[in-house]
């Protein structure tokens, strides 16, 4: 099942890994911060008193456009689930960048460079389940798929956002 469903996607794999070893020495020039790389409403249990952060194994040091890309996307895939891209969605996308991008005053970036970041990120994740496959390791088999649709989604996502930006 693994080995059809890269292959079915080999052409999206090889352009992915030839993009993201195009953008990795950009991302590097730019600062690194200890994140949580996986922030979502379930990775967030909300008391009366006070909210405790889940999955802490998440947190790690990140450059700083691949935690805006990479929170840009999972925050799109969560609201999309629900609702259609339109220009409200467009516009609380749009705002969400502009709140995180603010909080990192220091690395001033731009949209499309944050996203293409986020989609590396993606692809590290779906390199781990490939490697790990290879290695015999079949414990992330079940997100195969939700990496590989993560790296189309993204280009979704910035065709559409371009197009609504000019």
């Amino acid at each position: 099942e693994v080995k059809k469903i890269v292959m079915e996607n080999e052409d999206l794999i090889y352009e992915n890994l030839v993009s993201s070893k195009a953008i990795i020495s950009s991302i590097k020039e730019t600062s690194k911060a200890a994140l949580h790389v996986d922030l979502h409403p379930h990775n967030i249990l909300i008391d009366r008193k006070k909210a405790i952060i889940l999955d802490v194994d998440s947190i790690r040091s990140i450059h700083i456009p691949t935690f805006i890309g990479f929170s840009l996307y999972k925050l799109a895939r969560q609201i999309l689930v629900n609702n259609k891209l339109d220009k409200n969605f467009i516009n609380y996308f749009l705002s969400f960048y502009d709140s995180l991008e603010s909080s990192f005053e220091k690395d001033r970036l731009k949209l499309e460079f944050c996203l293409n970041a986020g989609k590396v990120e993606v692809f590290r994740r779906l390199n781990y389940v490939i490697n790990d496959n290879i290695n015999g390791n079949q414990t992330w088999n079940s997100v195969l798929e939700t990496q590989i649709n993560g790296l189309k989604e993204i280009d979704f996502l910035l065709k559409e956002i371009k197009e609504f930006i000019e």
